[in-house]
């Protein structure tokens, strides 16, 4: 749990933070008669009380993440793959320490990001951004296929950009980030 002192003011910009403390008299996971603005991080209690104004406690599973008010959290693949279905020019998408396996296709102007900086997000596979700009954030790409990068950029220059389309697919090896 945190104990703030009175007087004193905590910045909780992010980080993990357990379940609340099972001693006698503590049962929320931030204690103390002092001040605590909470703007990221990762929690196994409700920070609802403590987020500050433009942000949100948004629970996925059994914990909770604060991203801020135009932020979608995702755990799967799946769920990664809806909320970029979903989102709208301007969004962000908040991914958890997690490997999404897929291809993920993007036509949007939005931002993916690791909810946690210090624990990155892995996407495996394909990343497909259409006609949009997108911001990834640390995350972490691992390329899955068996196509040679030779082998990729040849289809880049005869399948898509001969049909006048602006496409980029991003791959990583492994370890790297973007």
């Amino acid at each position: 749990y945190i104990y703030v002192a009175a007087g004193s003011t905590v910045y909780v910009e992010g980080g993990n933070f357990g379940k609340p403390s099972t001693r006698s008299g503590y049962s929320a996971g931030i204690m103390g008669d002092g001040d605590v603005i909470i703007t990221g991080g990762t929690f196994e209690f409700d920070p609802s009380n403590w987020v500050a104004d433009g942000y949100q406690a948004v629970k996925n599973g059994s914990k909770w993440y604060v991203t801020p008010d135009n932020g979608v959290v995702a755990a799967t693949a799946e769920e990664l793959k809806a909320a970029i279905e979903n989102a709208v020019d301007g969004s962000a998408i908040f991914i958890t320490p997690a490997t999404f396996e897929g291809t993920f296709v993007v036509n949007k102007n939005i931002s993916i990001k690791s909810v946690n900086p210090a624990n990155k997000a892995t996407i495996k596979g394909r990343v497909q951004v259409i006609n949009s700009n997108v911001a990834f954030e640390n995350v972490k790409f691992d390329r899955n296929d068996t196509d040679s990068a030779a082998a990729w950029n040849a289809s880049v220059s005869t399948k898509w950009l001969s049909n006048n389309l602006s496409v980029v697919m991003i791959y990583g090896d492994d370890n790297n980030t973007i």
